[in-house]
């Protein structure tokens, strides 16, 4: 599988059987594989309404057959509007992809850990009710729903000791978890 990281706007983009879109969460996965294309354009700091802009270049350069959208926490952690504002964005871009033919799985948004900087500031409630809007999304709309919340999040609900390095932003152990929950959730498996 080759795997390219490349920002949206790139010239490299070309057709891929998967491309995994988000944030800086998605711009750091690593992957080895070697049977399929995958394709890894996560922007840093981005958000569902920068995505709608950005949608539209990717899907006109790739023609994906399938897309994980990994995207919420950059709109969580400056959110000042309504829950439906961001559903209304985020079913908006899985609509871009489906009627661009492509087959949609969504991604809840990643837990986070408390006791650090960037975890201590989020909104947990927010985070909730923002995953809560992704999985009506998926079942309204016939999306397959990845739950990366409840794949790394501990008893209490938060992310598990250790798998940030800020709160947010995984470290080497978290994508060893995060990566192969993505990958399975859109029938890809890790190793191909």
């Amino acid at each position: 599988m080759a795997i390219h990281p490349i920002h949206p706007i790139h010239p490299a983009l070309r057709a891929c059987d998967l491309a995994i879109v988000g944030d800086s969460l998605v711009e750091e996965i690593r992957l080895q594989s070697k049977a399929r294309t995958i394709a890894l354009v996560g922007v840093g700091g981005s958000t569902v309404r920068n995505w709608l802009r950005l949608a539209p270049d990717l899907l006109s350069r790739m023609h994906p057959k399938a897309v994980i959208i990994a995207l919420g926490i950059n709109d969580v952690s400056g959110w000042d509007e309504d829950c439906d504002v961001f559903a209304d964005r985020y079913e908006r871009l899985c609509a871009l992809f489906h009627d661009a033919g492509a087959r949609v799985f969504v991604s809840t948004i990643l837990p986070v850990e408390r006791g650090k900087i960037w975890g201590d500031a989020m909104d947990t409630s927010l985070i909730s009710l923002f995953n809560a809007a992704i999985a009506g999304i998926a079942h309204d709309n016939g999306y397959g729903l990845i739950d990366s919340h409840r794949a790394l999040a501990g008893p209490d609900g938060m992310m598990q000791p250790g798998l940030t390095t800020d709160g947010v932003h995984l470290s080497e152990e978290g994508y060893r978890r995060w990566t192969p929950v993505l990958l399975r959730g859109a029938g890809f498996a890790p190793d191909e």
